[in-house]
């Protein structure tokens, strides 16, 4: 009697250990690391339970997913490298542009010396003009600075970002609605 008792919980207990061995066992490892964005792991899980089950569904499903979820991850790589070279460019025309108007400006502060000193002349007899040219002059100045530009791009750019992870998270998430319900055989 014990040692049919004996017999029974060893035939019990290595089912319980061999159900380790399915596909389940995998895929949901492999699915696991995937909603964690542990792309290489979850890709790792996925081969090693293909190698044994080459055939499941559930696998090849997920195979998929991860291969498309690298492809994005390469393409808003590409978009973020892309928008940096822009960036980089747009800031090296702008710094050419800031060079060449300095140039022009001295250059027209070389001619116009002359103009200069009859336009304060005309200034020490307008004293109410003079107000009106400081009140011009302030708001040319309040006008924005290159690092508030900086800083204004910068927020776009991060608003710009967590708008693309919301859209890649919505995405998995359509994905997992998508791929079957795995019934637990235990």
């Amino acid at each position: 009697m014990i040692r049919r008792v004996v017999i029974l919980v060893l035939a019990f207990a290595s089912a319980a250990f061999a159900a380790d061995d399915t596909s389940a066992y995998y895929f949901d490892n492999g699915a696991e690391q995937y909603t964690r964005n542990e792309i290489e792991t979850a890709k790792k899980w996925v081969g090693e339970g293909l190698e044994l089950y080459p055939g499941d569904k559930n696998l090849l499903a997920l195979k998929q997913l991860i291969e498309q979820q690298q492809q994005q991850n390469q393409q808003n790589q590409q978009q973020q490298d892309q928008q940096q070279q822009q960036d980089q460019q747009n800031e090296q025309n702008q710094q050419n542009q800031d060079n060449s108007q300095a140039q022009q400006d001295q250059s027209q502060q070389d001619q116009g010396d002359d103009e200069q000193q009859q336009q304060a002349e005309a200034q020490q007899q307008n004293a109410g003009d003079d107000k009106e040219d400081k009140e011009k002059d302030e708001q040319q100045a309040r006008a924005m600075t290159q690092e508030e530009a900086e800083r204004i791009l910068d927020a776009m750019r991060e608003r710009e970002s967590s708008d693309r992870a919301k859209i890649a998270e919505d995405r998995v998430r359509q994905e997992m609605g998508r791929l079957p319900m795995v019934e637990k055989d235990w």
